[in-house]
């Protein structure tokens, strides 16, 4: 089957793209300088790890990683920072909120670079006129390629292979093979290996000097495609796991990488003063901020009770999230009130995080999907913004902004997400002054 698409792009104010598309340089740095802050991944997960068996496991293969005598000095990300666009009651005008920022399997990188066009064809075909720059080009798959390219450089060895962990009958592998060939058309001489967890631990191999092998291949890069939720490991998948984040083969993401896409993360950068820490730039810091959407603890004492009652009192208002990726994990209205009462007294609640919830206003488009009627609907769209960092601990080796693309759901769908099923690729249009 083809992949969910809206029938026309979605317009957006061509100001809301640019700040968006400048600021995911600075996110991507600032998630980099949060992996490399021990003491703050410490006291942000503490209580997590106590309840949340999923997170805990994680955790405990960054802190073997962190104790472990020769790691891997080169940490490699592909984000996608996603925005919902919120009207300012004052101004009517539509300002940019942070929904989350991806650090693991993110999507639609390769499909991205490809919606530019179709949706050109498809304009053209209705007869709509426009002007090519209205429809901005995304430049994702070459950009994703191009940090590719350079970590296995960095790696040093001509012979290694790139290795992409997939999904047993991987259905987004069409968006993973046009990230492939564009590797192949930067540089010829590397090879790329796909393999599922499954298989690796039928074929691969941690040497004594930490060099991970695919039968008599060795790995430079490691591509996670999956291992972003608890049913995609088992006892020997966690070994697995471990064994590569050992291993001397550059990881994206590696471990500390993955944890700080956690929603806790979000919250705790949302908190007075946090961001000095890592950003002098005023400027840079208040482009930051100004994305941020309210962000709740719900850790055990006087604030964590504020926020559940706050919520529970106004369950339209906000959005109850775990420490989990892939969408169709967040709780919202009543079924989040209910689910907050029932945890109420108990610790279980330090695993999640209360956001204020972020509404859109809709638009009418169709989305050609199997199984949903073709008729114009109410839709809301999701700005998401791709970036590729390289880094050392104390370094920044590259970083770049690499494209954008829309997810649009029907209004009436509280998730989002393609591959979860929840809506379909979309594209943005330049509003006309």
């Amino acid at each position: 089957m083809h992949a969910p698409f809206t029938l026309f792009p979605t317009t957006i104010p061509e100001s809301n793209l640019q700040q968006a598309t400048k600021s995911i340089v600075y996110f991507s740095r600032l998630m980099h300088h949060v992996a490399m802050d021990h003491q703050l991944l410490q006291e942000s997960f503490k209580h997590i790890i106590d309840v949340d068996e999923f997170t805990k496991k994680l955790w405990n293969i960054y802190m073997a990683v962190r104790n472990g005598e020769r790691v891997q000095p080169v940490w490699f990300g592909l984000f996608r920072n996603d925005f919902l666009l919120d009207e300012d009651q004052d101004t009517s005008k539509l300002q940019l909120k942070q929904v989350e920022l991806n650090t693991i399997a993110t999507g639609f990188g390769g499909v991205g670079s490809k919606l530019a066009d179709f949706y050109r064809y498809i304009l053209g075909l209705t007869g709509v006129k426009y002007t090519y720059n209205q429809i901005p080009d995304s430049q994702s798959t070459y950009g994703f390629a191009s940090g590719f390219v350079n970590a296995w450089g960095m790696y040093g060895n001509p012979e290694a292979v790139i290795l992409f962990i997939v999904s047993h009958n991987e259905r987004n592998i069409m968006d993973q093979r046009l990230l492939e060939y564009e590797i192949y058309k930067q540089n010829k001489n590397i090879k790329i290996i796909r393999n599922t967890f499954e298989e690796l631990v039928k074929v691969g191999k941690l040497t004594e000097d930490r060099k991970y092998f695919i039968d008599k291949e060795e790995v430079g890069v490691v591509y996670y495609r999956v291992g972003y939720a608890p049913t995609d490991y088992t006892d020997k998948i966690w070994t697995i796991r471990l064994e590569l984040e050992k291993a001397w083969c550059i990881k994206c993401p590696p471990i500390q990488y993955q944890l700080v896409g956690a929603k806790k993360i979000q919250q705790v950068l949302a908190k007075p003063g946090i961001l000095d820490k890592y950003i002098s730039d005023i400027s840079i810091k208040q482009l930051i901020q100004s994305t941020f959407a309210g962000q709740y603890s719900l850790d055990m004492g006087e604030e964590g009770d504020k926020a559940l009652n706050m919520a529970v009192n106004n369950p339209d208002q906000f959005v109850l999230k775990p420490q989990r990726e892939g969408g169709g994990n967040n709780l919202y209205g009543e079924e989040m009130k209910e689910f907050l009462l029932s945890i109420a007294t108990s610790s279980e609640r330090s695993a999640y995080v209360l956001m204020d919830r972020i509404y859109s206003k809709p638009r009418l488009n169709y989305i050609v999907k199997t199984g949903v009627p073709f008729i114009k609907l109410n839709c809301v769209s999701e700005l998401g913004i791709f970036g590729c960092f390289i880094g050392a601990k104390d370094r920044e080796l590259y970083n770049i902004s690499c494209g954008h693309i829309w997810r649009t759901k029907l209004a009436d769908t509280d998730e989002g997400g393609v591959s979860a099923g929840f809506g379909g690729l979309d594209f943005p249009f330049f509003n006309i002054p």
